[in-house]
């Protein structure tokens, strides 16, 4: 693949762009690096370090209107590498890897319907981020998520339609906890949870407003709505979500606001806290919450040498959770991402509270939380995409 097309297919990022039409099979895949130091993890304060990250391979084919995508993917686990398991979920491999998604499609015109392991249309779209860490609802598999099912796509003028079914996740893949490696985070089972996913539909409806020949912005509504079977007292809790979403770009200035509501009513003995997991390690998230989230950009094209262009951004959010004596989690990251051919590096400075990867409780810090300072992460990530 071209590089143009990779860098569009990122994994952390918040770009939008066109693919162009092509015939037959194309093969792609990456490469990533991370280096960071942190003010909470013994050995990655002072210097810090730099690891091996991922490594991803994607084939895609299309053939008239018949379309097919699929993405495996090999992690180091930053848990186990961070050595935060103050509190084991299980699971602590030193690495990780498993399909990201798998499916088989129909395209036409306005219309799409896509059939396996495809991405959950709910929220801003394609990521309601800019930078390598997300936003802190795809830690709840709210952002950038990938589910087993069927989904359809209608786009007539300035509105765009989803309806989607997914029975479950998708599959486990290599890793040494119960139900943990996997790419998106879903309510998964351990050795005290019997929880998991059921039965979601999701339903999204969007509105381009143009306000020129250069600036637009999407607004949308998102439900989504699914069973929690507990294997345990086998007895079946729901789940539901609903999200506003408002995205625009106006020049070279973009621009993210979201907002999402979810509960779960669980049937399990612990009802305040659901076990989610994804890269083979699970952490508890509380059971009801609002998330607020905000992020800003600001594209500068350089076209100098090998570098082409640097996007600025601002990414803030939060989880308010409804449990009173829960601390709520908060992020706000300052970077850019810098795109040289086919590479593409993204520099972030994270400050975190009662999150997982921005302080040093993994597995309580979206749920009953646990050390109540502010926490620092400096992060580069540095990716070849082929």
């Amino acid at each position: 693949m071209r590089s143009a097309l990779l860098l569009c297919m990122l994994l952390w990022g918040g770009f939008v762009c066109a693919e162009e039409e092509r015939t037959g099979w194309s093969f792609g895949g990456a490469v990533r690096f991370n280096y960071h130091q942190n003010d909470y993890t013994a050995g990655y304060g002072g210097r810090g370090k730099l690891d091996f990250d991922t490594a991803r391979i994607n084939v895609d084919y299309r053939d008239g209107a018949f379309v097919a995508s699929a993405e495996y993917r090999y992690y180091r686990s930053r848990a186990a590498k961070d050595g935060r398991f103050v509190q084991r979920f299980g699971g602590d491999s030193e690495d990780t890897h498993f399909l990201r998604h798998a499916w088989l499609g129909w395209r036409a015109g306005g219309d799409e319907f896509q059939a396996g392991l495809n991405k959950m249309p709910f929220g801003a779209l394609p990521f309601a981020s800019h930078s390598y860490f997300f936003q802190l609802p795809y830690y709840a598999g709210l952002e950038d998520a990938y589910n087993l099912g069927l989904k359809y796509e209608a786009s007539r003028g300035d509105w765009r339609a989803h309806l989607a079914f997914y029975l479950r996740p998708g599959p486990d893949g290599h890793g040494q906890s119960k139900d943990s490696a996997r790419y998106t985070y879903n309510v998964v089972e351990t050795d005290a949870s019997g929880n998991r996913e059921r039965n979601t539909a999701v339903a999204r409806l969007a509105r381009v407003v143009r306000h020129g020949a250069q600036a637009s912005t999407e607004i949308g509504l998102s439900v989504l709505a699914g069973e929690v079977p507990d294997r345990l007292s086998d007895k079946t809790g729901r789940r539901w979500a609903a999200a506003l979403h408002a995205q625009g770009n106006y020049g070279r200035w973009g621009l993210k606001l979201e907002a999402i509501r979810y509960r779960y009513r669980l049937k399990s003995a612990e009802d305040k806290v659901v076990t989610m997991g994804a890269y083979d390690a699970p952490y508890e998230v509380a059971a009801a919450g609002t998330f607020l989230v905000a992020g800003l950009s600001y594209r500068l094209p350089v076209n100098r040498g090998p570098l082409e262009t640097v996007t600025l951004y601002f990414d803030w959010s939060m989880l308010h959770k409804d449990t009173g004596r829960f601390p709520h989690s908060r992020q706000n990251l300052i970077g850019a991402a810098w795109t040289l051919g086919n590479w593409l590096v993204y520099t972030d400075l994270g400050f975190g509270k009662h999150h997982p990867f921005l302080g040093p409780d993994y597995g309580t810090a979206l749920g009953r939380g646990g050390n109540d300072e502010w926490h620092r992460r400096f992060n580069i990530n540095i990716g070849f995409y082929f």
